[in-house]
């Protein structure tokens, strides 16, 4: 069972332990469905089909492990160690399962959890944080940013009404402050929303004017807080922008030339994408768009998921009642939904409770109570943070203050990303 590589006439110098890796898991396919699989350049156009392992009713994180073992070279998984622990701790019942259940969340002892499976590799500096919100243009459109600022002030100082879920109402004030890039002052929401284009495709990110809360378990969490969210602690942050929606397909794709998710859909989170590649990822968009995008550290996540400076409150992003504003397991079919399709927070950001758990910019470390300003986590440590619950996770793991940890190099079909900026 050969892979690509070993059909071209330089086979032999294109040979690698990524090559044995397909061998095995196109064995593995054969043994456990006495079906020859399909011929690789098959198998890398179209996908392997697993109608074969369903009908025999290999499990899911089996399935998906195959799967991702007998894809592309540079996609594949990247060595036949890794692959044995797609398939063997997924089967473990102290680990998590690829597609059927939530993260393993921090244990006290030891501090670390296990991680959790599947793979990729391409390790990339973090991307440097940005230290303003953006650039205005100049000229003309310098006159059009203040006249935002007036309009967002005054906005503002009206304040909010009280009670109820945030409408979805449409922002009424806009202007261009470069090509491609287009500002909205939001005045439901009272914030400024930027839409940024990259070959063809448009995303928003919306300001988070800097502030000052408390991180944590905090009353609203109740019994449902876990360990590792504590103690509480004061944080206060600069300004900083964030996507009003997780990234897309649609959007990664634009940016990598592929999409590696398993569930297919344009305007769908992209899911199974490791820390490392998604600085992949931003690396490339900051190339297309000369912005310095990255991901958010913990401390902006959860301080934008509360709705920042407009919070009411909520134990969820957005609401006290889960199924307005997230896909979880209750309500999600186990699958991710399209982005935006449920209400949004305080601050017009979508799905922060539920749909797919975000990477965040942080290695992941216990809470301190010693009050801190921007913080950005320890400076090395074994596993990334994770936030926002998952199509899969139960109401517990979409609070705003839950948190998980994996290390970089892995992902999961419930897991993705969301810009910073």
């Amino acid at each position: 069972y050969s892979p690509v590589e070993q059909y071209r006439k330089n086979g032999v110098q294109s040979f690698s332990p990524q090559s044995d890796v397909y061998a095995l898991a196109a064995t593995l396919y054969k043994l456990l469905t006495g079906v020859t699989p399909p011929e690789a350049m098959d198998v890398q156009d179209e996908g392997l089909p697993v109608d074969e392992l369903m009908a025999k009713q290999v499990s899911q994180h089996v399935r998906l492990a195959i799967a991702l073992a007998m894809k592309g070279k540079s996609e594949r998984t990247q060595s036949v160690e890794l692959f044995i622990r797609h398939l063997t701790e997924s089967s473990n019942e102290e680990t998590v399962n690829l597609h059927d259940q939530e993260p393993k969340k921090p244990q006290p002892a030891p501090k670390k959890p296990k991680p959790q499976p599947v793979p990729k590799i391409n390790q990339f500096d973090k991307a440097k944080k940005s230290k303003s919100l953006y650039i205005w243009g100049i000229g003309g459109a310098v006159a059009l940013a203040l006249l935002i600022g007036i309009i967002k002030f005054c906005g503002r100082s009206s304040g909010r009404s009280s009670g109820g879920e945030a409408s979805p109402e449409s922002p009424d004030t806009t202007a261009v402050v470069s090509p491609g890039t287009t500002a909205i002052v939001d005045t439901v929401h009272n914030v400024v929303n930027q839409t940024f284009t990259v070959n063809g495709v448009s995303f928003d990110m919306v300001e988070v004017v800097g502030g000052t809360f408390t991180m944590g378990a905090t009353a609203e969490q109740g019994s449902d807080a876990d360990s590792e969210e504590k103690p509480t602690h004061q944080v206060t942050l600069s300004s900083y922008m964030i996507g009003k929606t997780e990234v897309t397909q649609e959007l990664w794709e634009a940016v990598m030339g592929s999409n590696p998710s398993y569930f297919k859909g344009s305007n769908l989170p992209v899911e199974l994408v490791t820390w490392e590649s998604c600085q992949t990822f931003i690396r490339k968009l900051n190339a297309l768009t000369g912005k310095n995008f990255r991901l958010p550290t913990e401390a902006e996540w959860e301080f934008a998921a509360r709705g920042g400076n407009n919070s009411r409150g909520y134990k969820y992003s957005g609401s006290n009642t889960l199924s307005n504003v997230a896909w979880y397991d209750d309500n999600s079919s186990s699958k991710t939904h399209p982005v935006a399709t449920k209400a949004p927070n305080e601050l017009g950001i979508y799905d922060m409770s539920g749909n797919v758990y975000e990477w965040c910019n942080d290695w992941y470390d216990d809470y301190t109570s010693a009050s801190q300003t921007n913080p950005t986590g320890p400076n090395s440590e074994l596993y990334r943070v994770g936030r926002g619950g998952s199509w899969r996770g139960n109401a517990r793991y979409c609070r705003v203050s839950s948190r998980y940890c994996s290390a970089p190099e892995l992902c999961d079909t419930a897991r993705g990303l969301r810009l910073a900026l």
